[in-house]
């Protein structure tokens, strides 16, 4: 759903799926690099 409202957010362009799905991605996994709790472990 999250990859679909960027689609939206994007003005609907179509040929950014792949794009769209991995900012999905890390949005809902999150971004490891930039997680401090992770560093402290």
């Amino acid at each position: 759903m999250l990859a679909y409202q960027l689609f939206c957010q994007s003005g609907y362009q179509h040929g950014k799926d792949h794009e769209h799905w991995l900012e999905a991605e890390r949005r809902v996994l999150g971004d490891p690099g930039s997680n401090e709790e992770l560093m402290l472990v």
